[in-house]
């Protein structure tokens, strides 16, 4: 995953500049749709696994928990504790798998565009 995300806004930035020099577009739109559908893929996972882990402590509160066996009451105290912080993939040093890093590694490919058409 590290290397995913280390590469994929350089590839990105390389397949749109070739798409701008018009050399092999069909292929370089493809191709670089492709890259952007993975990355994309990647991000949404880990934003759907980071909404559900915020939703399992409301899930929790919210049940007749007072009522059950103390052995029950106890654990789920202790997966309150516990679902105070949210469960994440990570990316390296990138961060979280979410929306916020699709974005992020969007702007670094159009920053190398840029950076290449000059």
């Amino acid at each position: 995953m590290f290397g995913h995300f280390l590469l994929t806004g350089a590839i990105c930035a390389c397949l749109e500049k070739q798409i701008l020099d018009k050399i092999n577009v069909i292929g370089a739109v493809f191709h670089v749709l492709g890259w952007i559908m993975a990355l994309f893929v990647a991000c949404v996972g880990g934003q759907d696994f980071l909404d559900a882990s915020e939703i399992i402590p409301n899930a929790l509160w919210n049940s007749k928990w007072y009522q059950a066996d103390i052995r029950l009451k106890k654990d789920v105290i202790f997966m309150l504790m516990r679902s105070q912080r949210a469960l994440q993939i990570r990316a390296g040093p990138f961060g979280v798998l979410s929306f916020p890093l699709f974005l992020a590694v969007i702007k670094t490919s159009y920053s190398i565009l840029c950076m290449l058409s000059s």
